[in-house]
């Protein structure tokens, strides 16, 4: 099995042949988090977060959503707060 992954930067779109968990170890030591299983977020790409007690989602600086999984919920919360994120209530 091939495996590819999809990476955005504010220049172009790669697709690198390689799996995702890898590449999730090369960035560790950049500041981001993984708030989903297919997706890794540089802090300083994310504007803030904004949810309710269904759904939580980051907010990029493109303007762009990123849903944060239930199981890794409590974790990007925490994550933030160390950041000094904001989190915004869902209208």
């Amino acid at each position: 099995m091939e495996h590819r992954v999809c990476i955005y930067t504010k220049e172009e779109e790669l697709v690198e042949r390689s799996r995702f968990r890898d590449l999730v170890q090369i960035l560790n030591d950049i500041d981001g988090v993984q708030p989903h299983r297919s997706y890794w977020v540089p802090t300083h790409a994310i504007l803030h977060l904004e949810g309710d007690v269904d759904r939580l989602n980051i907010v990029l600086t493109s303007s762009d959503k990123i849903a944060v999984s239930r199981t890794r919920r409590n974790e990007i919360e925490e994550w933030a707060k160390e950041k000094k994120l904001l989190i915004r209530a869902l209208d």
